[in-house]
C-alpha cells in the first residue's frame, strides 16, 4: 500500500484534498466538493482536515505546478510584450525614415521657401 501525502504545492489550503486526490485518483475538485458536503452532515470532518494537515507529511516527490505555470505564463507574457514593442519600434523607425526622406527632399525645400515668401512681412 502506498502512503498518503499532502500536496501543498497543488492544494488550495494545506494540500490535504489534493493529496487524497492523488491517492484515490478522484479529481481534486471532486474531493473538495465531497469534503464540503460532508461538513454539512458530519461536523467533525472540518476538524479532521486540520488533523490530517498536521499528521500527513508533504509529498517528497511533489512538484510545484502552480509556480511553474506562473513562471511560464510570465515568460510568455514578456515574450508577447517584447514582440509588440518590437513591432511598434519598427513602425516608428519606418515613420522616421519617411519623415527624413520628406524633409530632405526638393519638394519640401520648395514648399518651405514658398511658405516663407507668403508669410514674409512687406
Amino acid at each position: 500500500m502506498r502512503p498518503l501525502y499532502r500536496e501543498p504545492d497543488n492544494g488550495l489550503i494545506f494540500g490535504v484534498c489534493a493529496g487524497i486526490s492523488v491517492y484515490t485518483g478522484i479529481p481534486a475538485n471532486g474531493v473538495r466538493l465531497l469534503w464540503i458536503g460532508s461538513n454539512l452532515f458530519l461536523p467533525g470532518t472540518f476538524f479532521m482536515y486540520f488533523v490530517l494537515a498536521i499528521v500527513l507529511r508533504k509529498n517528497p516527490n511533489s512538484h510545484s505546478l502552480k509556480k511553474t505555470d506562473k513562471a511560464l505564463s510570465s515568460v510568455q507574457h514578456l515574450k508577447e510584450h517584447t514582440e509588440q514593442l518590437n513591432t511598434q519600434l519598427t513602425q516608428i523607425r519606418q515613420q522616421v525614415v519617411h519623415l527624413e526622406n520628406y524633409v530632405t527632399s526638393d519638394e519640401f525645400q520648395f514648399k518651405r521657401k514658398l511658405w516663407d515668401l507668403q508669410n514674409e512681412e512687406p
